[in-house]
This record gives C-alpha cells, structure tokens and sequence, in this order.
C-alpha cells in the first residue's frame, strides 16, 4: 500500500519559487516523493522521541535544470509528512 503525502506550509510556495529558475523542479519532487512513498524508511533517522520518528532524506541533482531537494519526515502507517523542504 502506497502512503498519502502530506506537506507542511510552505512546501509548495518553495517548490514553486525555485521552478522559476530550475523548471525541472517538480519532476525531481515527484521522483522524491515516489520514493518516499514506496521506501519510506530510506532516510536516515534524526531522532525518535517525541514519536513519530523524524527522518532525513537527500536527493542529490542527478542533471542539469534541478536542485538538490533535501527534506525532513515523518510517516506512520497511512501517511507521510513533509515537514521541511530545503533547496541547494
């Protein structure tokens, strides 16, 4: 079973903000968040008290038009929770 995305505020104004100057943005995001949904335990763990477990994931720009999308997580059974995007 494939988890639901929740983003945090900001998610998307941020997404939206770096595709003005790297237009493949939002593919990347998509990437991202497919592999977040089907492995969501790829990250690497931050901490976990208070649960849920908070996670760190990287995913590195692999060509040229994308930023490096670094995000911290959450998940439990149903969903995931974008709860930082961070652009480099």
């Amino acid at each position: 079973m494939l988890l639901n995305l929740i983003e945090e505020p900001g998610i998307t104004a941020a997404l939206t903000s770096a595709a003005d100057k790297f237009p493949r943005t939002w593919d990347a995001w998509q990437a991202l968040t497919w592999v977040l949904a089907r492995n969501p335990t790829i990250g690497f763990l931050l901490n976990d008290v208070p649960p849920p477990p908070r996670y760190l994931y990287k995913q590195a720009a692999m060509t040229a038009g994308v930023q490096t999308m670094t995000v911290v997580y959450s998940f439990n059974n149903s969903a995931i929770t974008i709860q930082l995007l961070r652009l480099t």
